[in-house]
Order: structure tokens, then C-alpha cells, then sequence
């Protein structure tokens, strides 16, 4: 029989949460999707950009083991859809007692117990994140990651979409090469090192990042979840070569983002977006600003460069 430590370190890297989520007065739901799963317990398939699930540590692919402290394990979709719900609708705070998918049979095999007593808490903030607030919309993101002479790793964690067709970044972790970019959790992966990769079995896409990983360098190109259904439902392009050409791209020029930390190690990031409006620019700015990099930097100088007729403007941001 397993020791209590034991029971502990396991659960511990199985990732077993307990999500304290609550709604924000300016985002509609929680922003997650619970799959009727049969036999249960039901799965987590959807965790939206910039949810209040997000935020609140919420991950796809998440089995949900109680709510509001009552055992799900063995209910049916109904009830526990209707438990959700309740506690939503009464403006009360909503806690999913999780546990990754893929490691929760083996567990259950072993004899473990699921006790809430090990689980990591995780809060949603009470209001909506500034990085989330501004972030731009109905943008998609070229994010490219070099690994340094001491990482082993991008730092980004991947999950199967829907059917094991295409996947999503399910977590950045911080100070990695990935945190550096502006790559973020639950965004959409399109194409990887210019190849479209959305309708290609997730296998398939796991194996690519595999590969890139051993030239220690990849370009993603991305979108968080709300563009992505954007991009569908209005039949624009998701692949870049025929966005750029779509009238969609055309109403501003792309703008290429060079953003240099100067400190006693310099970074540098390079990241490459389509902008709708000086505001979405500024936008993302902040964000990465005030997102990606210490507080401890000195002076950060952004430059901007329309790729049509406007020279190089360095903006110095103290």
C-alpha cells in the first residue's frame, strides 16, 4: 500500500489541482467546455484565451473529480453540467477538483485516493488581468523560440485538439525561451516553421516539434481561441501566405516588432503581427512590457517599422 508521501509526490506530478473560479463582470461564462465522457469522469475539451478558466489553471484535457467539494467521479453529464451551472448563476465561487487525463487511470489502477488535501489550489483573479484586458484582438502571432546554450527545452507545453486533429499551447512556462515570445496559453497552432499544420493529426504535429527542437529553433504561428473561431466563422484564411494576401490583412500593413532589453544579459524577441489599429499596437506593446519581462529592467526601446513607405522610429518607454 502506497505511503502517504507517496500518494503525495504522485498526485503531485499528475498535476492534481483544485481550480477556484469565479466570473468577471466583462467576460460571458467561464470560459471552458465539458465533454460527456463515457463511462466518466467528464473531460475538460475546450479552455478559452484569456478565461476566467484559464486564469484560474484550468487545462484541456482535465478530468473533473468533484465540485464545490461533491464527488463527480461516477455522475452523469446532467448533474454535473446543472452543478456548474448553479453555482454559476448564484455568483458563488465554482471549485473543479482536477486531474490530468492522461495519468488519471493508471492512478485509479494503483489504488490512490483522490484527496483534495493534496491538491495544488489555484484562484482566478477577482477581476479580469491587465494583459488580458488589452490584449488585441483577432490577431494572429509569428512567434519564434531559439534555445540558449543552457536550455534543454522550449518551455511550452502541447495538447491535442478535438478528435487528435491540430493542438494548442497548453501552458508557457515562466522563464523559458517560450515566455519570452509572445506565445500563450491556450492559442491555437497553425503553422510550425511556415508549414500549415491546423487539420494534421496531433501526432503528427508533436513529431515536427520534436524535430525542431533537436535544430533548437522553431517559428510558430498562432492565434488564441476567440480569433480562431473569428477567422471561421467570417471565412478568412487561417493560413499566413493566403491571410496576407486576403482583404482582411489589407485594411493596414503588417508591422514587424523588434523589442530589446537592455540589462547586464540582453534578450531579444522578435515577434511579427498584423495590426488593425495604432491602438492594437500600443496594446501589445504593454502587454509585452508588462507581461513577459521583469521588473528589474532598466529601459526597453521598441522599434516599429511599417514595411511600406515609413523609415525606423525608435520609441524609448522608461
Amino acid at each position: 500500500m502506497a505511503t502517504e508521501s507517496t500518494v503525495e509526490n504522485d498526485l503531485k506530478r499528475a498535476n492534481f489541482r483544485l481550480c477556484r473560479l469565479c466570473t468577471w463582470p466583462n467576460y460571458t461564462g467561464l470560459g471552458f467546455n465539458l465533454e460527456n465522457t463515457v463511462p466518466p469522469p467528464h473531460v475538460i475539451r475546450t479552455v478559452e484565451s484569456n478565461s476566467p478558466a484559464a486564469a484560474g489553471g484550468l487545462k484541456i484535457l482535465d478530468l473533473v473529480l468533484a465540485v464545490n467539494n461533491e464527488d463527480v467521479t461516477d455522475a452523469d453529464y446532467k448533474t454535473v453540467t446543472q452543478a456548474i451551472k448553479n453555482a454559476r448563476d448564484n455568483g458563488n465561487q465554482i471549485e473543479l477538483l482536477v486531474i490530468e487525463k492522461r495519468v488519471y487511470q493508471e492512478l485509479k489502477n494503483r489504488g490512490i485516493s483522490f484527496d483534495r488535501k493534496y491538491a495544488r489550489i489555484m484562484q482566478t483573479p477577482a477581476s479580469m488581468p491587465a494583459d488580458y484586458v488589452d490584449f488585441p484582438k483577432y490577431i494572429p502571432r509569428t512567434c519564434e523560440i531559439r534555445l540558449g546554450r543552457n536550455d534543454s527545452s522550449f518551455g511550452f507545453e502541447v495538447v491535442n485538439g478535438f478528435r487528435d486533429i491540430g493542438a494548442f499551447i497548453q501552458e508557457v512556462l515562466p522563464s523559458s525561451p517560450a515566455s519570452q515570445t509572445a506565445l500563450r496559453k491556450s492559442d491555437r497552432i497553425l503553422e510550425i516553421d511556415d508549414k500549415f499544420v491546423d487539420n494534421d493529426p496531433s501526432k503528427t504535429i508533436l513529431d515536427k516539434l520534436f524535430k525542431a527542437k533537436k535544430k533548437r529553433a522553431v517559428k510558430l504561428y498562432v492565434v488564441d481561441t476567440n480569433t480562431y473561431k473569428h477567422f471561421q466563422e467570417n471565412k478568412i484564411p487561417l493560413p499566413s501566405k493566403d491571410f496576407r494576401r486576403s482583404k482582411y490583412a489589407k485594411q493596414t500593413p503588417p508591422i514587424s516588432t523588434y523589442i530589446n532589453v537592455e540589462d547586464s544579459k540582453t534578450i531579444q524577441t522578435t515577434l511579427t503581427v498584423y495590426f488593425y489599429s495604432s491602438k492594437s499596437f500600443l496594446q501589445l506593446i504593454m502587454l509585452k512590457i508588462h507581461h513577459r519581462f521583469p521588473s528589474y529592467i532598466k529601459t526597453i526601446f521598441v522599434y516599429a517599422r511599417l514595411l511600406v513607405l515609413v523609415p525606423l522610429i525608435p520609441m524609448e518607454l522608461n
